[in-house]
């Protein structure tokens, strides 16, 4: 997900409650199963509820549009974050936390670690390239579910502009 984009969701547009009652109707309908490997996890609370977006920079904005909601587990979706998760890992079980990710990477995407490394270095270029845009949030058929409200808290059609909010936050000693 390209920087501007970040936090930009339907996840916190529409706060815990209703995330959860959308994730349970979700896990009722679906098999139980991690919709990337394929695992059925012993407790239905391991599966995470992740967004699928898809892009089109070839527009100005560019559009960030919401296509799915799927059913990963824990792994799967901290692949999906490789470079969240890692960021978030420990200093101590930063290794141990990278080398599982990679052999969950490698093993779904039936690669080995060099061209995992490839995968992830293209990946990192796409995104560094991304996050230069302005975007506009496309949240297609769940568009719906969002009152005006939320759709504020989105600032759809919005550009995020990082810098200047850091600055900000700086001059107000936040």
């Amino acid at each position: 997900m390209p920087k501007p984009l970040h936090g930009k969701n339907l996840r916190l547009a529409l706060g815990p409650a209703q995330w959860a009652a959308l994730r349970q109707r979700i896990l009722t309908e679906a098999s139980n199963e991690c919709s990337v490997c394929g695992v059925t996890p012993t407790h239905k609370a391991a599966l995470h509820l992740h967004e699928e977006w898809e892009y089109d920079a070839t527009v100005r904005p560019a559009v960030s549009r919401l296509s799915s909601l799927t059913l990963t587990c824990a792994d799967c979706h901290a692949v999906e974050h490789l470079a969240n998760a890692v960021l978030r890992a420990t200093a101590a079980d930063e290794q141990a936390q990278w080398l599982r990710l990679q052999t969950q990477f490698c093993r779904v995407n039936g690669v080995g670690p060099k061209e995992s490394e490839v995968r992830q270095r293209i990946a990192f270029m796409v995104w560094t390239a991304r996050s230069a845009l302005s975007w506009r949030i496309d949240l297609g058929e769940f568009d719906s579910m969002l009152s005006a409200a939320h759709c504020v808290l989105l600032e759809l059609g919005e550009p995020v502009n990082f810098e200047q909010l850091e600055e900000e936050a700086f001059e107000n000693g936040v």
